[in-house]
């Protein structure tokens, strides 16, 4: 009859680097301004606060051993930025509101006049650096109170705004 064998019991634990399991353990970095980041789905992902906000998602382009220095530096001049950016993000919040004030069943917005008024209607959700139509694009994701169905997308390429996309979120 055939015993089962018995493994002693280690309480050192097993290293796997240079083997198969290795290549499945997430990498991550830690920048001293923008925190851990961890490589996720082709992408670097971490979490920032920004202007006192709360915490939200951020998403950087990189290859498999860091991100694009290029994309970390623009966030972290977001900051600085953000101050000067605040009233073109606020005039394309507002032109966007326009249809949608007419509509009755997406609630009262008519005391929304000027584009400072937007701004308690709306909340940052996530920050995205990534490539469109080959320049590095940073976009900083808006949920609104009237258009709860859609994340507004404010895309600033070299520092201009370009575009509010009316459909977006984290990469």
């Amino acid at each position: 009859m055939l015993r089962p064998r018995r493994f002693k019991k280690s309480a050192t634990p097993v290293s796997h680097a240079g083997s198969m399991l290795s290549l499945f353990k997430t990498r991550s970095v830690v920048d001293p301004a923008l925190g851990e980041l961890r490589r996720s789905s082709g992408a670097w992902r971490g979490h920032i606060s920004v202007g006192g906000a709360p915490a939200v998602a951020l998403v950087l382009p990189g290859n498999g051993n860091e991100p694009d220095p290029r994309a970390i530096e623009i966030v972290r001049e977001l900051e600085n930025s953000l101050p000067d950016w605040r009233a073109g993000i606020a005039a394309a919040l507002l032109d966007h509101l326009e249809p949608y004030a007419a509509e009755a069943d997406t609630g009262n917005f008519s005391h929304i006049k000027t584009p400072e008024d937007v701004w308690p209607h709306a909340r940052l959700c996530h920050i995205n650096v990534f490539e469109q139509s080959g320049v590095l694009t940073l976009e900083l994701g808006y949920g609104v109170d009237w258009d709860e169905d859609h994340t507004l997308g404010a895309r600033f390429q070299q520092g201009r705004l370009v575009e509010l996309n009316g459909s977006t979120g984290p990469l």
